[in-house]
């Protein structure tokens, strides 16, 4: 699956905030920025040995300090929006900081507006009747699960049986739980 990319350029003299970009929360692997950096209007040029670092942070809560991808071709730092970028919900702020041997400059901070998931709770969704399709799949296979232990109590206790009526009359009992027998 490829996402196209988000674009910015960012100024390291500028402190004014940029757009606001946008992602959606719980998203991995696809939502990454090209940033084109600038220095006081001119075009800074990324070099080999500098490094890239995006960081991150939702109300306060730091949410990333990660090395980025330097595209020396195009002149571009790519920055990946990680899984811990993207689990919460609300205006995540960044900057990008360049790094060389002991300096380091660092851009205006931009913004990236990550939008609530209709659905945060995975593990909630098996409570739900909402998601009857999978809950409905759920139930079988506790029902399938049910059946198997009655089969194989069947199965362990066969030695001990000394009539078959005492079979029937289990099997009677529990007559829901053997419902696949009496199907075919």
């Amino acid at each position: 699956m490829e996402v196209k990319h988000q674009e910015i350029t960012l100024d390291l003299n500028d402190n004014r905030n940029y757009t606001l970009l946008k992602a959606h929360q719980g998203d991995r692997g696809t939502r990454f920025i090209d940033v084109s950096l600038k220095h006081s209007g001119e075009d800074f040029i990324l070099q080999e040995n500098y490094t890239a670092i995006v960081k991150a942070s939702n109300n306060g809560v730091t949410k990333g300090l990660n090395q980025c991808e330097i595209d020396i071709e195009n002149n571009k730092v790519i920055v990946e929006l990680t899984d811990t970028m993207l689990d919460t919900a609300g205006v995540l702020t960044c900057e990008i900081s360049i790094l060389e041997n002991r300096q380091i400059v660092t851009s205006q901070i931009f913004s990236i507006n990550v939008v609530l998931s209709a659905v945060t709770d995975e593990e909630g969704i098996t409570e739900s009747e909402v998601y009857g399709y999978l809950v409905e799949l759920l139930k079988k296979n506790a029902e399938i699960a049910d059946e198997a232990k009655f089969i194989e109590d069947i199965i362990e206790n066969f030695g001990t049986v000394t009539d078959v009526s005492q079979i029937l009359e289990q099997v009677r009992l529990n007559s829901q739980s053997v419902s696949f027998l009496t199907e075919k």
